[in-house]
């Protein structure tokens, strides 16, 4: 009867130790604050420092800066390695390889122009590259192939007004044709 009592008493404190370390909806373990190394205002998760864990990157609003969270493939993760862009108003965020390289690459969206970062494969980016955009905010970035080349183009979303910059790899650089169009009832 004891060691009944005991067992019962054992699985029922795992329960509870087991329901604290989790959401309502048991599809998530209890959330954790991991510093950024600045006041994020966008995030996205995918390799950027060339180890086969995924890490965080951040878009920090108010610096004018970029965070990587390598990633320990446990669920923690290393200090942030913080590259600085010297620009603010950082409304939208895009990760993938632009170049080719198979480096990730970050692609953001200012008041009215789309900045290019080229990764180094180690947390770090090259100085932005400037693309003027002709439309303001840009509020949402997706990267994806909508010609026959094979380089990542880039879609820019504001205010209804879509700019698709078509990438043309050529010798490390990113060259960027501009289309500008309307998604209520205009054609593209």
């Amino acid at each position: 009867m004891k060691r009944a009592l005991l067992l019962g008493m054992l699985l029922l404190s795992v329960r509870a130790v087991a329901t604290a370390a989790t959401c309502p909806s048991g599809l998530f373990i209890q959330a954790e604050s991991v510093p950024s190394g600045g006041q994020s205002a966008l995030v996205a998760i995918a390799p950027i420092d060339g180890d086969a864990s995924l890490d965080i990157v951040t878009v920090n609003q108010y610096e004018g800066s970029v965070s990587v969270l390598p990633g320990n493939g446990d669920g923690t993760f290393g200090a942030p390695i913080v590259t600085a862009i010297s620009f603010s108003g950082l409304y939208s965020m895009a990760v993938g390889d632009l170049n080719g390289d198979t480096k990730a690459d970050l692609v953001i969206g200012t008041y009215y122009e789309v900045l290019v970062l080229l990764g180094h494969g180690d947390g770090t980016f090259d100085a932005p590259v400037e693309y003027p955009a002709n439309i303001g905010p840009i509020t949402g970035i997706s990267l994806g192939k909508l010609d026959a080349n094979a380089s990542l183009d880039i879609a820019a979303v504001s205010n209804g007004s879509i700019v698709v910059m078509l990438g043309n790899v050529l010798d490390d650089f990113v060259a960027m044709l501009f289309v500008e169009g309307f998604v209520d009832g205009g054609a593209l």
